[in-house]
């Protein structure tokens, strides 16, 4: 507990955080955030995921989770309403991160033709596509 609420103060004075437990299953994790969401949730946004072991496969599970949380994304939702989703709240957030909404629309399977991304040398995409990840998160705080 006392580890999320230094995280909640350097969050307060302006320093994102983004905060993690691993432990073994029945060890209390699940309570620990039930807990200080609780007592800290008040004027903020929470957003929050579960790393599965089938998961595994993809290090970007939690991640997808999170952005598909936070556009607001539905298994419902066509192709042109992911899009207006993602690109509007983006808008909404900071017009100047306008120009990730390739890498965000690539990480979240949102692609019109042929994906011009595909073409990007792998490391430059997988930086630019974390660069995009950050910037929504830090624009959202």
């Amino acid at each position: 507990m006392e580890a999320l609420t230094h995280a909640a103060d350097q969050a307060k004075a302006g320093h994102g955080q983004i905060v993690a437990a691993m432990a073994e299953a029945g060890t209390g994790k699940s309570r620990l955030y039930f807990e200080f969401k609780a007592k800290n949730q008040s004027g903020w946004m929470v957003l929050e995921t579960f790393s599965v072991s089938h998961g595994k496969v993809s290090a970007y599970l939690p991640v997808l989770d999170l952005l598909h949380g936070y556009f607001r994304l539905t298994g419902e939702d066509d192709e042109r309403i992911r899009r207006e989703k993602v690109a509007g709240r983006i808008a909404i957030l900071d017009r100047t991160l306008e120009d990730t909404l390739s890498f965000l629309f690539g990480l979240l399977g949102i692609v019109e033709g042929d994906n011009p991304l595909t073409q990007m040398d792998g490391q430059l995409r997988k930086r630019r596509t974390l660069e995009a990840i950050k910037g929504s998160y830090c624009a959202s705080r």
